[in-house]
């Protein structure tokens, strides 16, 4: 769900390709079955005036810590955006 997920991101930032992506831990996969979650990392150079940009992607079961929630419920679906002078959360979906 990426495709929706970090749209907000994508768009807000005008992050455009990233110049890295890597999987930082996933559940296995099978031959016939993609992981039943994963945590991704893209890496996006300066653009312009903007810094670089480490995008964190959650999918799956695996869900960020806690503690990024300030004592919340952890919701199941949504966007956060962490910067440099405060955060921002949206839900993709009810």
């Amino acid at each position: 769900m990426a495709v929706h997920n970090l749209d907000t991101a994508f768009w807000a930032l005008e992050l455009g390709l990233p110049k890295s992506a890597h999987v930082i831990d996933a559940a296995e996969a099978t031959r016939d079955c993609p992981p039943l979650w994963s945590v991704t990392q893209l890496d996006y150079p300066a653009r312009g005036n903007a810094p670089p940009v480490k995008l964190t992607f959650y999918d799956g079961k695996k869900l960020p810590p806690a503690d990024l929630f300030h004592g919340e419920a952890i919701p199941t679906n949504g966007s956060l955006i962490i910067g440099s002078t405060g955060t921002l959360f949206t839900r993709t979906w009810a």
